[in-house]
């Protein structure tokens, strides 16, 4: 995936290419409106098997991301956030993604959660949690 920046009504091709999370994915940054359109850089794999994020791609990816001086952020999913908002969120998928580490058994990770955190995971930290975990399956699978 290449992101694209937009100056002044003219296109260049940036050279900090970003490795994308699906393979049908675009980014566009606009510096003049500081603002990043992030189509699905940061959505789950999709296409091969159960939805999975990989920490090895997602958080490199974030870390980029972060590097932008945008204050607004759009993504295929999601409704338009600030800079704040759209932090938080990564943020989140930082903590969920480091909290499940190399782990796959989903109910040891859910029981560990609920002990660590003092609650069970909602429904967005369940869906992130299973993310994580079936990443972490297609992993193992693919060292075996």
């Amino acid at each position: 995936m290449n992101l694209i920046t937009v100056c002044n009504n003219r296109t260049k091709e940036n050279l900090d290419k970003m490795q994308n999370l699906t393979w049908d994915d675009s980014t566009i940054y606009i510096p003049d409106e500081k603002t990043i359109f992030l189509g699905d850089c940061i959505c789950e794999d999709i296409y091969s098997g159960e939805w999975s994020y990989s920490r090895d791609k997602l958080l490199p990816m974030i870390n980029k991301i972060k590097k932008y001086d945008a204050l607004y952020y759009l993504t295929s999913h999601h409704h338009p956030e600030s800079k704040e908002e759209f932090f938080n969120y990564l943020n989140d998928l930082i903590r969920i993604g480091d909290f499940v580490g190399n782990d796959y058994i989903e109910n040891e990770v859910i029981e560990r959660y609920a002990q660590f955190y003092n609650k069970d995971p909602n429904k967005d930290e369940m869906f992130n949690i299973c993310s994580f975990i079936h990443g972490n399956m297609k992993d193992r699978t693919l060292n075996e």
